[in-house]
């Protein structure tokens, strides 16, 4: 079982949280988003006291931080262009994987329109490294600043992100003469029945309709990656065949 975080902290010198989420729920992959800590202080923050150490083998991005519960052989950097990161992930046992992070721009710096571009750029990113790799088991994980309904995630030249499984376990579809690859998109969920509250894990506080509820952390899976957990605290179990929630 590989568990994954990501937590955009926005800043903050939230050290001694995020050494809490890592220990309480034996973190493997953490992913943090504008964090300001240094890789040396985080690495000296989290590793006393545990058996398998975090290592934080390269960060070239400003945007993303990665650390890594497994021996630096197993992670492969894929690409990493500041806002879209991409990593091969080479478990000990079982398959290997793609992670890909991502911090894409907040609506209050890109409109709508600016956004379907930004995802339809990344997504060809995607295939590019898939193509690469040799295989599309894919993770997506990050803040999107988008819902999970807008165009650039649903549509067929963005994430193609869809909210049945029975669809994404089809692998693909033609539009205009061209296969469109799915991902499986389970953060529909948690925009209905299983809602405990606001829509989405941000509001803000405005005039307009369309500016609720943004949903600014979500999950796009690819029906190969088997187990997702949703919610901030992110994980990804390659060892089961149904997702729990």
């Amino acid at each position: 079982m590989t568990t994954i975080l990501f937590w955009n902290i926005n800043k903050k010198p939230l050290l001694e949280e995020i050494v809490f989420l890592c220990h309480a729920n034996e973190v493997d992959i953490l992913v943090l988003a504008e964090c300001e800590l240094s890789d040396v202080t985080i690495l000296q923050a989290i590793n006393p006291g545990i058996e398998r150490k975090y290592l934080a083998p390269f960060n070239p991005s400003c945007y993303l931080s990665f650390f890594y519960r497994y021996p630096p052989e197993c992670i492969t950097l894929v690409r990493d262009d500041g806002r879209t990161a991409i990593r091969r992930i080479s478990l000990p046992i079982g398959n290997d994987f793609i992670l890909v992070a991502l911090h894409l721009p907040s609506k209050l710096r890109m409109q709508d329109k600016e956004q379907v571009f930004e995802c339809v750029r990344v997504a060809q990113l995607i295939e590019e490294a898939e193509s690469r790799v040799g295989h599309d088991r894919t993770l997506v994980i990050g803040d999107f600043n988008m819902n999970p309904f807008e165009t650039g995630v649903v549509s067929a030249d963005g994430f193609h992100g869809v909210m049945d499984r029975n669809i994404a376990s089809k692998g693909s579809r033609k539009v205009q003469g061209k296969e469109r690859k799915y991902f499986y998109n389970p953060m529909w969920r948690l925009m209905g029945d299983d809602s405990t509250g606001s829509l989405g894990t941000y509001v803000k506080d405005c005039q307009t309709e369309e500016d609720l509820d943004k949903n600014l952390e979500e999950i796009l899976s690819s029906d190969q990656v088997k187990r997702v957990i949703l919610g901030l605290l992110s994980e990804v179990r390659l060892d089961a065949a149904e997702p729990e929630f």
